[in-house]
């Protein structure tokens, strides 16, 4: 009788702990990527598109605001090329949701100042994406802050 009780107990905290569902995300979760051309020439204007990939089991309630993707430039020594200078953003927030294994992305006629870049001096730089949004769940913001490897462009 012992060994049975002790077996379903067993069991339905076995059970229980399958079915609990992931709490609240934390960065790991989720993937930042983005595509810009290999080469350029000078001054010539391009443009980054960048995407989250929601890599948990689960979809989740996400706000941001316009400027969800911003991208830092720098050169081959490491040192920060400013791109468009101070930008002013006069915007309201997006509320969306982030399905599991699907790639979420931004665009609209205000975030475009975000994903233009322009480089005038020729030369190899990298560029690297950052995502900023928050995760609202039970009553509870956790804010996500995303990196992505940087990627090599030629200005010829």
């Amino acid at each position: 009788m012992k060994i049975k009780t002790i077996i379903v107990l067993t069991l339905i905290i076995v059970l229980c702990g399958c079915n609990s569902k992931e709490q609240l995300p934390n960065d790991n979760m989720f993937k930042l990527d983005f595509e810009i051309p290999q080469s350029v020439k000078g001054g010539q204007e391009f443009e980054a598109k960048a995407f989250i990939t929601n890599e948990s089991k689960r979809k989740w309630n996400i706000t941001h605001g316009v400027d969800i993707f911003t991208f830092e430039i720098r050169n081959k020594d490491g040192q920060i090329v400013e791109n468009n200078g101070m930008i002013v953003v006069v915007g309201l927030g997006i509320s969306t949701k982030l399905l599991p294994d699907k790639q979420y992305s931004y665009m609209d006629a205000n975030s475009k100042q975000f994903r233009r870049i322009s480089i005038s001096e020729h030369g190899k730089y990298y560029i690297t994406a950052r995502a900023n949004f928050r995760i609202e769940e039970n009553e509870t913001t956790k804010e996500i802050n995303l990196r992505s490897e940087p990627k090599e462009i030629i200005i010829e």
